[in-house]
């Protein structure tokens, strides 16, 4: 009984931060937002929240930014595909920006190698 107490207290504190977190977010208070998922215990859920971060930051032109924040993101399997995703969005941003040369170094970041022969194509 007592687990499923101490279970329960632990997901509603991981969801009180991750509200905290998008509503940082949509403030457009980034570096809040990254102190605020660090505490974040479930790898699952700090993996969503930083992408979710970064993808934010392309969104308003921090690219410098939202490379940082992938670089926070764990080198696993898991997060690989995400990491990918948010590349992807980084690389746009770049191309738009003409910024060529940022583009290929952030395709080299990119772990997928089809995804990476795509963006490289482009």
């Amino acid at each position: 009984m007592q687990d499923d107490l101490y279970h329960w207290k632990s997901l509603a504190e991981e969801h009180i931060i991750e509200y905290r977190v998008e509503a940082q977010i949509k403030a457009g208070d980034f570096v809040i937002a990254l102190k605020t998922a660090n505490f974040l215990q479930e790898a699952g859920d700090k993996r969503q929240n930083l992408g979710e971060i970064a993808q934010a930051q392309v969104k308003a032109g921090d690219i410098a930014g939202a490379l940082k924040t992938i670089d926070l993101m764990p080198d696993d399997s898991a997060t690989l595909d995400n990491k990918d995703k948010t590349c992807q969005s980084i690389i746009s941003a770049q191309i738009d920006l003409r910024d060529i040369v940022g583009a290929l170094k952030t395709a080299g970041l990119i772990n997928n190698a089809f995804t990476k022969s795509l963006e490289l194509e482009e």
